[in-house]
């Protein structure tokens, strides 16, 4: 996308006025502060635009509750017919502190760490049906785009605490349509336990990940 477009959104941070501008300019991902983070995807994406979504959360121990605020930035790549073939989602969660939701979520095909300039985030890798939330497939169909069956799905996840003691978390994610492909099904898939077949599909997956996503300084 050729002309600048910054969405901001108002977190009152120490003191109160001071602006978290987040936005996309020709496929450079930028976010001010909280946290601080530059992402270059790869111009064969196409950046569709940013989902936002709000919901109420009680809490387990008491009769009040938290209002977790969602937004994705949404990049794809389309087939003729309109199908995601790839997708880069840059997601950031933002809840009241105390209210813990794992980075991580179970039955991930392989769980792991990376150090990216100083900074540890938690790596997983799934195949997942629905690899969207729902404002996020809304989102998306609204827009006329066709959700594969099956994709295979590489996500870096890192947890934050802004300084008026809210939790955030950053997810990145990149997402490959798999439904048609003959050795993911051939394959017996078994949580962290993968053989050396399976292994170098991951791998290959994660350098294709590495291409199209780069945090840079």
């Amino acid at each position: 996308m050729k002309r600048l477009v910054f969405l901001s959104m108002l977190f009152f941070i120490g003191c109160a006025g001071m602006k978290v501008e987040r936005g996309v300019q020709d496929n450079m991902f930028h976010s001010s502060i909280s946290p601080q983070i530059n992402i270059r995807i790869n111009p064969n994406f196409k950046y569709i635009g940013k989902a936002e979504h709000k919901k109420y959360k009680s809490y387990i121990s008491s009769y009040r509750g938290t209002t977790h605020t969602y937004e994705s930035y949404m990049f794809v790549q389309l087939d003729d017919n309109n199908i995601i073939k790839k997708a880069i989602v840059i997601k950031f969660l933002r809840m009241s502190k105390g209210h813990y939701i794992p980075i991580s979520p179970k039955n991930t095909l392989k769980l792991t760490t990376e150090k990216i300039f100083g900074k540890y985030y938690k790596v997983y890798f799934r195949a997942s049906t629905s690899p969207w939330y729902n404002y996020e497939e809304k989102f998306l169909e609204e827009k006329g785009y066709i959700l594969p069956k099956l994709f295979m799905v590489k996500t870096l996840g890192r947890r934050f605490t802004t300084q008026n003691d809210n939790d955030s978390i950053i997810y990145i994610s990149y997402a490959e349509d798999i439904y048609y492909d003959s050795n993911y099904k051939k394959w017996n898939w078994k949580v962290n336990l993968l053989d050396d077949n399976q292994k170098a599909f991951m791998r290959e997956f994660s350098e294709r990940s590495a291409i199209n996503i780069q945090i840079v300084e």
